[in-house]
């Protein structure tokens, strides 16, 4: 099994890159995907709001995007600017927020996921039903063909300019208290 990019989508993933090294933060793409003879395609891609930092990203507002993906299964693309590919545990529950509702559309059943990161590309298929089941490591290719790099950076730049904001914790005045930090709760004083 391999995840199977277009040379134009391939171009979108290199820009995306290059623009969260370049920003240091990171990135994501959403899409959709198609199983066609044993292998998953990569047929759409999109930037949706989001805000993040060099450590993380993460959606902002309802997914309206998703409404132009029906009968394809979800495609969570993110960067790693500076640092390897791997999955985190912060990348697992976002991973694991696209499971379906049980008995959903067919489509639905599987999603894909890949990882950009300094020294590779990491994929990953999620099989929710009829069990869960991950398959990783998944090798990216990219099909022959011409693909523009400096169009895709554009596209990116614009979409970045428009959709990615820093992520700024602003904490309460003076006190201790608990707050949120990677999903567990931290106690400390508020400066």
């Amino acid at each position: 099994m391999q995840i199977n990019v277009d040379p134009e989508h391939y171009a979108l993933l290199r820009a995306l890159y290059q623009a969260s090294v370049q920003r240091q933060q990171e990135l994501t793409l959403m899409g959709g995907a198609k199983a066609r003879e044993g292998q998953v395609w990569i047929t759409t891609l999109v930037m949706p709001k989001q805000e993040g930092s060099a450590s993380f990203t993460e959606l902002v507002g309802k997914p309206t995007w998703m409404d132009d993906l029906t009968g394809l299964a979800p495609v969570w693309i993110h960067t790693h600017p500076g640092m390897g590919a791997f999955w985190s545990h912060q990348d697992q529950e976002t991973l694991d927020a696209f499971a379906p509702p049980p008995m959903t559309t067919e489509a639905m059943i599987w999603g894909v996921s890949i990882v950009l990161g300094r020294d590779k590309w990491l994929g990953r298929v999620s099989v929710w039903q009829p069990f869960e089941m991950v398959i990783e490591p998944v090798a990216v290719c990219m099909e022959p063909g011409p693909g523009s790099l400096p169009l895709a950076m554009e596209w990116i730049k614009a979409q970045v300019q428009k959709q990615v904001s820093w992520y700024v914790w602003k904490a309460p005045k003076g006190g201790y208290g608990k707050w949120q930090n990677w999903g567990k709760d931290m106690w400390g004083r508020y400066e």
